[in-house]
């Protein structure tokens, strides 16, 4: 076969194909296929085995696209998921470096304002401060510390709450 009709030949079969990869995906059958790519490339013969036979070629073609495409996809995900992983152990490490770290107690220069922890975690020891306690009067006939001369005197308690104790102290009764 001369040159001028192979690319002849080639330029029909990929008119064909694409007719009959239009037509396939619309669901029409190899008869419907066949008579139509008839009737559009003007082909007096064409057999249905050779639109079978293009149809096949079609389907092989598009196998071998999709496993390519898919292990582009799988690829991508597996991307994805090393990123995500390796983002998840960074957050992890973080949090383990924050909760190992004591909290600051130093003063905070910006606002010139000291710093503090509202509750302590199990890495660090509460020292009680004057704010954590507050001095509530008491009185004098209970308190053994006092004289019977009316002067009342005050016990010095840890700061609570009030919504969850019942009584604000215990004192003792002098003998």
């Amino acid at each position: 076969m001369s040159l001028p009709q192979d690319r002849r030949r080639r330029q029909l079969k990929t008119a064909r194909l694409d007719i009959i990869a239009e037509l396939y995906k619309r669901g029409y059958s190899l008869r419907k296929i066949t008579e139509e790519v008839k009737r559009r490339l003007n082909i007096p013969k064409l057999a249905v085995s050779t639109t079978y036979n293009d149809v096949q070629t079609l389907l092989k073609e598009w196998r071998e696209s999709r496993i390519e495409n898919i292990d582009q996809a799988l690829q991508l995900e597996l991307e994805r998921i090393d990123d995500t992983t390796a983002e998840l152990w960074e957050q992890w490490d973080k949090s383990k470096e924050e909760a190992q770290r004591p909290p600051p107690h130093e003063a905070d220069e910006s606002k010139g304002r000291e710093v503090r922890a509202s509750k302590p975690t199990p890495f660090q020891k509460a020292e009680p401060t004057s704010e954590d306690s507050e001095t509530l009067p008491t009185s004098p006939k209970f308190d053994s510390n006092s004289s019977n001369d009316g002067n009342s005197s005050a016990c010095t308690l840890p700061k609570r709450d009030k919504s969850k104790e019942k009584s604000p102290c215990i004192v003792r009764r002098a003998k």
